[in-house]
């Protein structure tokens, strides 16, 4: 008897050790259906604003069911304000610790799709690899205008009323004296210090007097020499395949650089 329930647990064991999963079965199921294979490369990963990318995506599928490739893309920046007037020069962006940061998506969404038009997917099938292989250059790396336009009076007028207090209360410290009566040159004597009868800085008083009345329209009229974004813009780039059944594999690459 003894020999008997041996030779079973031997077999049980035996049977466990030879049973292999297939390798299509690894690749994992969405929605009740195997999800395409998907493998993405690129030329580079790094890149300046302004250059490109190639992107390549080989994908297969254990039915041969591929439906279609997306190439999607969300492209956003993190930015502040470099101004300039007559000698005042001030920058609220750093990469490290800005001290005001606007947001602003100026894309999401595809950027190419395969098939194209007038095409079948079977255009794409290399029969080297064994898989369905889809390029495409990356060209939207690009600063642009979103919400926000990249310089100028209507970037200024579009800036949340948080970023746009908060530049004043920067302006504040740093604007000289002449710029100062510029913008207001009926000003009140107590917005400045003094040595003797002569204005060498702006007072705290001057500092709440031009964060209280520097409006827009009057930045605007007075007139500055540069009011532009500078900051960080970022792209995630993804490859997506979806199969005929509706699984779908991704993948994402990440790019960003300053301006």
């Amino acid at each position: 008897m003894k020999n008997i329930v041996w030779m079973a647990l031997a077999l049980m064991v035996l049977t466990t050790a030879c049973k292999k999963n297939s390798p299509v079965e690894e690749l994992g199921k969405s929605n009740g259906q195997y999800r395409p294979e998907l493998r993405v490369s690129l030329s580079t990963r790094t890149l300046k604003v302004g250059d490109t990318v190639n992107v390549t995506s080989t994908t297969w599928e254990r039915s041969d069911q591929i439906a279609k490739v997306e190439y999607l893309h969300k492209l956003y920046e993190n930015f502040g304000i470099y101004l300039e007037l007559q000698t005042t020069k001030l920058e609220t962006w750093s990469a490290t610790a800005p001290k005001m940061v606007v947001t602003d998506t100026i894309a999401n969404g595809a950027w190419k799709t395969f098939p194209e038009n007038g095409k079948s997917l079977n255009s794409y099938y290399v029969t080297a690899s064994n898989a369905y292989v889809l390029a495409a250059v990356y060209k939207q790396f690009i600063a642009t205008g979103g919400k926000y336009k990249m310089e100028g009076a209507d970037l200024l007028n579009a800036l949340p009323n948080e970023a746009y207090n908060n530049l004043l209360s920067q302006l504040a410290y740093v604007i000289t004296v002449a710029e100062f009566s510029t913008f207001f040159p009926a000003a009140p004597e107590e917005c400045f210090t003094k040595t003797g009868a002569t204005r060498t800085g702006i007072s705290d008083i001057g500092k709440a007097y031009l964060r209280d009345n520097l409006s827009r329209a009057l930045f605007v009229q007075k007139g500055f020499k540069t009011f532009k974004k500078q900051g960080l813009l970022h792209a995630s780039v993804t490859s997506k395949v979806t199969s005929t059944s509706g699984a779908v594999a991704q993948v994402t690459n990440e790019f960003e650089a300053t301006y």
